[in-house]
């Protein structure tokens, strides 16, 4: 049983309570707590002190998660580490520091990462962007940035740029894909692992002049560099929290949301319903489902891992 203490600021609550929420963890109460969480084989508990607590088995994973979200504070008791030892050194500097250490990286290199890993309904989508100096020229004042500060409205047009401008790919785990690949792997991370280094993987085939990956952090660097091959253990593969200020991350990060958002409207067009993003409020129109339609739909819309499944 692992356990992972930090201290949080009381501005991250809100963050870090919705954060569990979209994880589909269960809420309750607890002596001197802002509150507790149990789910993903772990309970977090928040402290009105404003000490972060993660325990259980899988609490070594969900650690993991906190620290890509930048939630897993200053301190670290236990086997824990914090998110600024668990980050490359470069992500751990000011501004400045950050924009000199970007100029630095190679080009052409290439940027990965994910969409819909927190949201019940749709697909779990993960894209690599290789950024040259070309896509640099072609997206200037595109307005690219982390994919979640863009609207769903503007995402499908810069994601039509994107793809014009780089070379990419994309993979998309759909529902029941995603439901037998995790109950083979038992594990999420190691799901994204798997997915992150066949997209690497396909790229680099395409592009094998390619000497830097980043890809935003998702957990310890052991699990995606043993789920790596060939190409992907030639080059330099980087994971940072918060990756996607570098602008080949961005990229991958919109073309990941892109996918997502078609495949969960293709999904709602399917079954006759708008299925919504997230995993806080999804309860009545999953309901709703099961009662009109059967409790096998959910195999195809949904990730049944989720302790949602068990709400419903």
């Amino acid at each position: 049983m692992g356990t992972h203490t930090a201290a949080l600021a009381e501005r991250d609550r809100a963050r870090l309570k919705d954060f569990l929420e979209r994880l589909g963890f269960e809420f309750h109460e607890a002596p001197h707590a802002h509150f507790a969480a149990r789910g993903d084989g772990a309970h977090v508990t928040f402290y009105r002190s404003g000490k972060l607590v993660v325990q259980g088995k899988g609490a070594d994973a969900v650690w993991d998660y906190l620290a890509a979200m930048g939630l897993a504070g200053a301190g670290g008791g236990g086997a824990g580490k914090t998110a600024s030892e668990k980050a490359s050194p470069s992500s751990t500097g000011g501004p400045a520091d950050r924009r000199a250490d970007l100029e630095k990286r190679p080009l052409p290199r290439i940027g990965g990462d994910e969409c819909g890993k927190g949201d019940y309904f749709g697909p779990l989508v993960v894209a690599a962007c290789r950024w040259s100096p070309a896509a640099e020229e072609a997206l200037i004042g595109s307005g690219l940035q982390d994919s979640k500060r863009i609207s769903d409205a503007r995402i499908g047009p810069l994601a039509r740029a994107i793809r014009g401008a780089t070379e990419f790919q994309v993979l998309s785990l759909k529902p029941e894909t995603y439901n037998r690949l995790y109950r083979k792997m038992g594990n999420l991370n190691r799901m994204l692992a798997w997915a992150h280094a066949r997209v690497l993987e396909d790229l680099l085939t395409l592009q094998p002049d390619t000497p830097l990956a980043v890809i935003d952090k998702f957990a310890n660097e052991k699990v995606l560099r043993g789920a790596l091959l060939a190409h992907g253990r030639e080059i330099r593969v980087i994971q940072e929290v918060r990756a996607e200020s570098d602008p080949a991350v961005a990229a991958a990060s919109v073309l990941a949301r892109d996918r997502f958002l078609r495949d969960l409207a293709a999904l709602s067009e399917q079954i006759g319903v708008d299925l919504p993003k997230g995993a806080t409020h999804v309860l009545p129109v999953a309901r709703r489902v099961v009662e009109e339609q059967g409790r096998g739909v959910l195999e195809r819309i949904a990730k049944l891992h989720f302790r949602t499944t068990e709400r419903i």
